[in-house]
């Protein structure tokens, strides 16, 4: 009798090693090579601002900034030029220029020169290609006076 259990033992043994060493071979994946590939950030289009902070103070009613239109263009899927209206709304620029991400993937900046001055200002979030807002926050040369404004996509 003990015999017999001891035979029944090591052929359950069998089986389960047997049935660990067919699961473990996998095939070789195989990978898209498309599947991986990454693209810069789009955020092109024309920008009006939502909502405008200085210092977390909401000036949105104490300013026009109805006149404001931010217009960000791309050239081969990297950012080219940009334009704007609404002259009399503090900005980081005020001219019209290029402008480029310090990462066309993940971009945690915007950089606009105009005729050779650069200026930069941060996301305040994280950019969403073909998003429908993005928030931007400079200074404009007083680095305790902070702007923060929100600009909703058009």
């Amino acid at each position: 009798m003990y015999k017999h259990i001891n035979i029944m033992k090591t052929l359950v043994r069998s089986l389960c090693i047997l049935s660990l060493f067919l699961i473990s071979c996998d095939e070789d994946l195989t990978l898209n090579p498309d599947g991986f590939k990454e693209f810069t950030a789009d955020i092109e289009g024309s920008w009006k601002i939502e909502k405008a902070e200085q210092n977390n103070i909401d000036i949105t009613n104490h300013l026009d900034f109805g006149d404001f239109l931010l217009d960000l263009n791309y050239d081969s899927r990297v950012p080219s030029s940009f334009s704007f209206t609404g002259q009399n709304v503090p900005f980081i620029t005020s001219a019209s220029g290029s402008w480029t991400f310090d990462d066309l993937t993940y971009p945690t900046e915007i950089q606009f020169t105009d005729g050779g001055v650069s200026a930069t200002a941060k996301f305040a979030d994280p950019v969403l290609s073909n998003g429908k807002k993005i928030a931007i926050e400079f200074t404009l040369g007083c680095l305790s006076n902070v702007y923060k404004y929100t600009l909703m996509k058009q």
